[in-house]
């Protein structure tokens, strides 16, 4: 049986005042692989079917999130907000 490789992908925002936050630091809890958002706060990661994924940034709250069922890339925009 072959396994398709899945993603998870989005753009990470400011909760505050909207922009695009950089180097927010974002991990497959699962396989430890890791990964950091562009300069316009794009992300993707590696992430099968109900593999958390978290998120990372200093001074921001940590948001995880699951990769949803049946799709081969699932698009999640997120904006991340201080405590």
């Amino acid at each position: 049986m072959t396994t398709t490789a899945q993603n998870m992908q989005g753009t990470i925002t400011d909760a505050v005042n909207g922009s695009p936050m950089n180097f927010v630091r974002i991990t497959n809890m699962r396989t430890s692989q890791t990964s950091v958002i562009d300069h316009n706060g794009f992300y993707t990661i590696p992430a099968n079917t109900g593999e958390t994924i978290v998120f990372c940034y200093i001074g921001y709250n940590i948001t995880r999130k699951k990769k949803p069922k049946c799709v081969l890339i699932s698009t999640l925009n997120l904006a991340m907000a201080p405590p």
